[in-house]
C-alpha cells in the first residue's frame, strides 16, 4: 500500500494526533465548565432553601402588628394576621427570584431535582391563603364547622415551635431533599480542595 512520501506521511499523522488533542482538551474543557455551572448553582440553590426556612419562621412568629411597622389603613386593631402577609409580600422578591431559578435547576440537574421547590411554593400558597381566609372570615359565623377550619388555619400561619407542626415538617422536609440533591453537585466539583475537619465534641 502506498502511504506517500515518508514526510508526508509523519506530517499527516501529527496533525491527526494534534487534532485529537484539541478535541479531547476541548471536551475537558467543556465538562469542567458544565461542572463548575452546576457547582455555583448548587451553592446559590441550596443556601435560598436555608434562607426561606428562616424567612418562613419569622413570617410565621406570632408577633402582633403594633410591634412591628405602623398598621395598614384597612387594618383593625385587632387584626393579627395582617403582618404575616406584610412580612411574604416583603419577601416577595426573594420568593420571585427562588422560582426563577427553579427552570435553571430543572434545566441542568433534571425534572427530579425541582421537587423540593415544588415543596416551598405550596407552603407559601398556603400560609397566604390561610392568612387571607382569617383575616376574610374573622367576622362571619362561629359554628362548630368555622371554628374546626378556623383552627385549621391558625394551625397553618402560626409557628409551633414547642409542638407537632406541620407546615415547619414539609419546610425540612424540602430541606433535606435539596440537600440530597446539591450537596453532591457541591462536593463532587471540590474533589482535591482540602476540606476543614469537623471538630469532635468531647
Amino acid at each position: 500500500m502506498d502511504y506517500g512520501s515518508v514526510p508526508d506521511w509523519v506530517v499527516a499523522v501529527a496533525a491527526a494526533l494534534a487534532a485529537w488533542q484539541g478535541i479531547k482538551s476541548l471536551s475537558a474543557w467543556r465538562n469542567e465548565e458544565a461542572g463548575r455551572r452546576r457547582m455555583e448553582l448548587a451553592e446559590v440553590a441550596l443556601s435560598e432553601f436555608y434562607e426561606a426556612r428562616d424567612i418562613f419562621k419569622w413570617v410565621r412568629s406570632p408577633a402582633r402588628a403594633d410591634e412591628e411597622d405602623e398598621p395598614q389603613p384597612t387594618q383593625s386593631g385587632h387584626d393579627i394576621y395582617s403582618p404575616i402577609l406584610r412580612r411574604l409580600a416583603e419577601d416577595g422578591d426573594f420568593f420571585g427570584r427562588m422560582r426563577a431559578r427553579r427552570y435553571r435547576v430543572h434545566a441542568l440537574l433534571g425534572a427530579g431535582a425541582v421537587e423540593p421547590y415544588d415543596i416551598i411554593s405550596g407552603v407559601h400558597g398556603d400560609v397566604t391563603q390561610a392568612a387571607k381566609m382569617l383575616i376574610q372570615t374573622r367576622q362571619g359565623a362561629q359554628g362548630p364547622s368555622d371554628r374546626k377550619r378556623s383552627a385549621q388555619w391558625e394551625d397553618t400561619v402560626w409557628d409551633d415551635a414547642e409542638g407537632e407542626d406541620e407546615i415547619n415538617a414539609r419546610i425540612e422536609m424540602a430541606v433535606r431533599k435539596a440537600e440530597a440533591v446539591f450537596r453532591p453537585q457541591i462536593d463532587m466539583n471540590e474533589v482535591g480542595i482540602p476540606r476543614p475537619k469537623p471538630t469532635v465534641s468531647r
